[in-house]
């Protein structure tokens, strides 16, 4: 991966709101004391004092534009709140609209007050821990305009003086976050059709202290911004950060995707705004977890696919998702879409154990094309090239079969997490087994919230009640591992009624080895819908002992 290249346009441009506040005024009959806490009418004037954008008009915020300066709305909300003497949160309402405005509310306040001004108004603020706000980077689509609901400006209000009910304050206000120019560069040219950009290893979601504007930060679980239309360029906020390391997953429109890590920690500031280029390589379509590179989607044939470095028909899925004739449900046991008739040359993703020679033909006549040996075949064949490491052949060597010890390394190393995808309409059943997760989450199966429930590969066995605990993955959960569909098997070699068998209910997936002459190990994995039972990935209990006729899945390692 090449390191984002990185510039700024000119300089750093503030955004932030350095604005002034006066002519707080305002009158009740509680108001009279200058020293007792009371809810005042106030007014505050809002101005500029310096503040200003690339053309050096002023930068303040509602309307959110660089280049001709933001402006306020009537009926913006800003938040107030009593740093002195706390009294809940005030909400201040813009009566103008342009660049100054005034601002109108009550306030909880006293004489010598200090009191934190915050915009957007949060109206659940009164839910949250006293003197925070929880802020937030999610719901962007890539504009500036997008960004309104996160343009988060802070100040305070010093040493508010009085004169009966009519006060005088002032304040200046500053941005809370970055602004990130993104443009996406591919060797030579510039893509100009980005549909979404995943973000990870950013913080997603902040404690803000309304006293001091200091984050703190939970997690780093990044967010997707998603445009309405594919553009060459995005505007992102991020929190400010000294520490920013962030990957990006660019995704176009044709459905190429690229990834782009930052390599070293860097500075981004607040209240700036900063070009990026991104140089990007092309999404590796392996994840390397304890050095075994593990392909993203499964072994495929079609006979009207041909690949550069591949042989004629074989390929990897597109997605870690597909696998073909795949049912809108997933809780049969015998699918309803008929396989073609054509069975020695039509696209399949379902193979015998150590077949080359017909390994996609599931016709009957081919039901005893499997390799009789013993051991590991990763990368080995038979004299004549006909039985052997199917992923090898195909991929001519690039790829092999994955041995049941590097199934166990993946599940040691990795949180397994039982789910469903949804594509398209369909809801797509399998095992994610994710790299990201904290060191004593790995080596067991997880529920959606990611509580140890029991240590992975197990000798066969069941989780009761397993809508309680799947998780409906997204594409950014998928990226981070491997998922594993549950694209079910085929077993009858019914000449008459060619179907797969529990297509999106079970997960059948050959090793390398095998066990003796007539049966090999699989990593097996299945959901029981009729009484809500999760059977976990396992390569124990009945694994090691399946027919090497059967046809099941294959998900390479790459080896190169």
């Amino acid at each position: 991966m090449r390191i984002i290249t990185f510039s700024l346009l000119s300089a750093a441009l503030a955004l932030g709101l350095a604005s002034c506040s006066n002519d707080v005024g305002g009158e009740n009959t509680n108001t009279q004391n200058p020293d007792a806490n009371a809810k005042r009418p106030v007014t505050i004037t809002v101005g500029n004092s310096g503040a200003t954008g690339a053309d050096g008009k002023p930068a303040l915020r509602s309307i959110i534009d660089l280049t001709t300066g933001s402006k306020w709305e009537v009926g913006d909300k800003i938040l107030a709140y009593n740093l002195t003497d706390p009294q809940g949160f005030d909400i201040l309402t813009a009566e103008e609209s342009g660049n100054d405005t005034r601002l109108s509310g009550e306030v909880n306040c006293k004489q010598g007050d200090d009191v934190a001004l915050f915009y957007p108004a949060r109206f659940n603020a009164r839910e949250q821990k006293p003197g925070t706000l929880q802020l937030d980077m999610k719901g962007q689509n890539g504009t500036l305009q997008g960004m309104k609901h996160i343009d988060y400006t802070w100040g305070i209000t010093k040493n508010i003086r009085l004169d009966g009910a009519a006060g005088v304050g002032h304040v200046d206000m500053q941005k809370q976050y970055t602004i990130l120019r993104l443009k996406f560069q591919i060797n030579d040219r510039f893509l100009t059709n980005v549909k979404r950009v995943v973000i990870s290893n950013v913080p997603d979601e902040a404690e803000f202290d309304l006293r001091t504007s200091n984050y703190k930060f939970a997690s780093k679980d990044g967010y997707t911004v998603e445009t309405a239309q594919p553009v060459a360029q995005m505007d992102v906020a991020v929190f400010p950060d000294n520490h920013f390391r962030p990957t990006f997953r660019v995704e176009a429109a044709d459905g190429e995707t690229f990834i782009v890590s930052v390599k070293q920690d860097m500075v981004v500031e607040r209240a700036k705004y900063y070009t990026y280029t991104l140089k990007m390589d092309e999404e590796e379509p392996w994840i390397e977890i304890d050095s075994i590179k593990w392909s993203r989607s499964n072994l495929q044939y079609d006979p009207t696919v041909s690949i550069a470095g591949w042989e004629p028909g074989y390929h990897l899925a597109k997605n870690p998702w597909d696998y073909y004739y795949m049912e809108k449900k997933g809780e049969l046991s015998i699918g309803t879409i008929a396989l073609p008739d054509n069975y020695c040359n039509s696209k399949f993703d379902h193979f015998r154990w150590g077949d080359i020679v017909y390994g996609h033909n599931y016709g009957r006549v081919a039901i005893s094309s499997y390799w009789g040996t013993w051991g590991n075949i990763q990368t080995r064949y038979n004299s004549d090239k006909r039985l052997g490491d199917l992923a090898h052949y195909a991929s001519k060597g690039k790829y092999a079969l994955p041995t049941k010890a590097q199934f166990e390394s993946l599940m040691r190393h990795t949180g397994q997490y039982f789910g469903y995808y949804c594509y398209e309409g369909h809801r797509i059943y399998g095992l994610l087994f994710d790299p990201t997760v904290d060191e004593c989450q790995k080596g067991y199966v997880l529920d959606r919230n990611g509580r140890r429930l029991r240590r992975s590969n197990q000798d066969a066995g069941y989780i009761s009640r397993a809508n309680c605990y799947m998780k409906c993955f997204t594409k950014e959960d998928i990226s981070k591992g491997v998922f594993f569909p549950f694209g079910g098997m085929y077993t009858d070699y019914n000449e008459g009624w060619r179907r797969l068998s529990n297509p999106g209910n079970w997960g059948m997936y050959w090793t390398a080895d095998g066990s003796n002459q007539m049966q090999a190990a699989a990593f097996a994995g299945k959901f029981m819908f009729h009484c809500n039972q999760f059977h976990y990935g396992t390569t124990k209990g009945r694994s090691p002992y399946n027919p090497k006729y059967n046809m099941y899945s294959i998900r390479p390692i790459y080896i190169k």
